[in-house]
């Protein structure tokens, strides 16, 4: 499955793509970003999913959090631009009829006027989960997703997005939060979670220069 039209990955990798699955390669794509997220989710979802989370499409850290809880709990992931629900996004959460909707990030990420929309696509609750900063949203989604505690926590760098977007839908599938660190030390917040998770094993996401040694020994910011 290619995410993504051809600025994003092109038909030459797509066709060498091909040659190596033996059920071939698709591309899942959209005009843009709202829409390619609309397409995965209508190729992977049917309708009266438990939850869809809903994050900003204008930065990462949010959606990358998020994308772990909704793996782990069988729900989409949509994007909106802050302040309005592109047409792509509003006809899939139409289509999907979550049971409920968990909004990522605070105003500045997604507006409140756009969390009082979303609440005409469930019956159930729109909750938003967020934090002081993009560490703390990521506590905040563990909190939620993971109640009863974890103990493998995987844990990557919250300056970019590679690494836990490769490893969260994996965590998820293990039933496992996806943490946010700086790369070289522990935030507060993530140390109480992983105290109140009862973790006994990290997976960390990436080499040296996106998380240190010194995040393995916890060491504080």
């Amino acid at each position: 499955m290619v995410l993504g039209g051809t600025a994003a990955v092109s038909d030459a990798v797509l066709a060498e793509l091909n040659g190596l699955a033996s059920s071939g390669a698709t591309r899942v794509a959209g005009p843009d970003r709202y829409a390619t997220a609309a397409a995965v989710s209508a190729q992977a979802f049917s309708p009266g999913v438990p939850v869809v989370y809903v994050a900003t499409g204008l930065n990462f850290p949010d959606a990358l959090a998020g994308a772990t809880a909704a793996a782990k709990e069988q729900g989409a992931v949509l994007l909106v631009s802050g302040d309005a629900i592109p047409p792509a996004t509003g006809d899939e959460l139409h289509r999907l009829a979550p049971r409920s909707i968990v909004v990522l990030g605070g105003v500045n990420a997604v507006s409140a006027a756009v969390v009082q929309s979303l609440q005409g696509y469930t019956t159930g609750a729109v909750t938003r989960v967020s934090g002081a900063d993009r560490y703390d949203t990521a506590v905040q989604v563990s909190r939620r997703s993971s109640s009863g505690g974890a103990a493998t926590a995987y844990v990557a760098t919250g300056a970019n997005f590679p690494d836990a977007l490769a490893g969260g839908p994996v965590a998820g599938a293990a039933g496992s939060p996806l943490l946010l660190v700086p790369g070289r030390c522990l935030p507060g917040a993530v140390r109480t979670e992983l105290d109140r998770l009862g973790t006994t094993k990290l997976m960390l996401l990436g080499g040296e220069g996106a998380v240190s040694a010194s995040v393995a020994s916890l060491s504080p910011c």
